[in-house]
């Protein structure tokens, strides 16, 4: 992902697995995280998420159940 600010909605369940770079996340009902390459995040079905690169390029894998 190239820098700026994206919203996705998401029909099942998903988990997102960042691989390189640091973004900030905001998740349904949570307050804002920041996630660097090594970590990541779960998502619940049938909802929304906010997901902000700052600078540089971010990359992730998105695995759906």
């Amino acid at each position: 992902m190239l820098p700026g600010s994206y919203e996705f909605n998401t029909g099942s369940p998903e988990r997102m697995d960042i691989t390189a770079g640091r973004c900030r996340v905001t998740l349904p009902g949570a307050a804002e995280q920041v996630f660097e390459a090594g970590s990541g995040f779960d998502v619940p079905g049938s909802s929304s998420f906010v997901i902000e690169v700052d600078e540089g390029v971010a990359q992730y894998v998105c695995a759906y159940e």
